[in-house]
């Protein structure tokens, strides 16, 4: 993704389906194991859903997945770290039903 196609993302109003195209994404991410793009673009919108308690976390998970050489090592990578996916699907979660309370 081109860094003017992540300007564009980021200037407009997060939607449902932002949240949960990352909460789907957070609670399999084992399915993009292979193809890690997704992943990497959820990880990114989910930084403008979350508090900054947050982004430690999910820049180490970026950088896990950046720093990955090859298929299986993003595999283990994120395997073994499981649990921190499915916390900040939990988060994406509390901040989507934040968002629908503000309209």
């Amino acid at each position: 993704m081109k860094n003017t196609d992540w300007k564009k993302i980021t200037q407009r109003p997060l939607t449902s389906f932002d949240f949960k195209s990352v909460e789907s994404a957070f609670g399999m991410p084992m399915r993009y194991a292979n193809n890690s793009s997704h992943l990497v673009a959820c990880l990114e919108k989910s930084k403008l859903m979350l508090d900054d308690i947050f982004q430690e976390k999910i820049n180490f998970l970026l950088n896990g997945l950046f720093y990955a050489d090859g298929e299986v090592k993003k595999s283990l990578f994120i395997e073994e770290n499981m649990s921190v996916f499915f916390e900040l699907k939990k988060c994406v979660y509390d901040a989507h039903i934040k968002s629908l309370n503000k309209i």
